[in-house]
């Protein structure tokens, strides 16, 4: 770079210094200058590239991708709490420790891919739309079984419950949010069923 510079600075005929400089050294010299800058204060929306090309739909495109990212969302914000109380418990096995991480990062991983700003807004081409979904759902069903895991163990050891070899079962709403996708409605002999609910608060605030 240093060769570039000093090769168009030495064949430069307009009056212009080319030089490496640091986003301070950049925002000194704009001072100096003292200009006043135009501050805009209309609404930009809706955006266009080229007349009668506008960009909209970003607030209704695809909602079943965008629930599909807060629900997410709303997981790993949950599954974060757990982990970070499991990394700080005494005579925890290391490799517990990165197992849970890992889960945790695959599933940042997913969700900050799927905040493109192509993919939230909706405006991705169907196959890259697909691509995103089925990466996010992979991180869920990977991450799911370490949260659970986790709950499991805090059921026990607030309750002495140890939960059987079928494991717990998870109310997650669907595009329609009914009562019927949860598991125990699809049960028989509902009247006859015993079962214990999980409500984790994640953020610790009671109502």
């Amino acid at each position: 770079m240093e060769k570039v510079i000093r090769y168009i600075n030495s064949h430069n005929k307009k009056n212009l210094v080319f030089v490496q400089s640091t986003p301070g050294e950049y925002i000194a010299a704009l001072k100096k200058e003292n200009i006043s800058w135009p501050v805009r204060y209309a609404d930009v929306f809706p955006y266009a590239t080229i007349d009668d090309d506008f960009w909209v739909g970003f607030y209704t495109s695809r909602p079943g991708a965008k629930k599909m990212i807060k629900d997410a969302s709303a997981l790993q914000n949950a599954q974060n709490k757990l982990f970070s109380q499991l990394a700080i418990r005494e005579g925890i096995n290391q490799t517990d420790v990165n197992d849970k991480l890992g889960a945790s990062n695959k599933m940042l991983t997913a969700l900050s891919l799927y905040q493109h700003h192509d993919a939230i807004t909706g405006t991705a081409k169907q196959a890259v739309a697909n691509d995103y979904a089925e990466r996010l759902q992979k991180a869920i069903d990977s991450s799911s079984g370490d949260y659970q895991e986790e709950l499991e163990k805090h059921l026990f050891e607030a309750t002495g419950i140890q939960v059987g070899e079928k494991g717990m079962q998870t109310c997650l709403g669907s595009q329609n949010d009914t009562v019927w996708d949860c598991p125990i409605m699809k049960t028989k002999n509902k009247d006859k069923l015993d079962f214990i609910v999980i409500v984790h608060n994640q953020a610790n605030i009671a109502n």
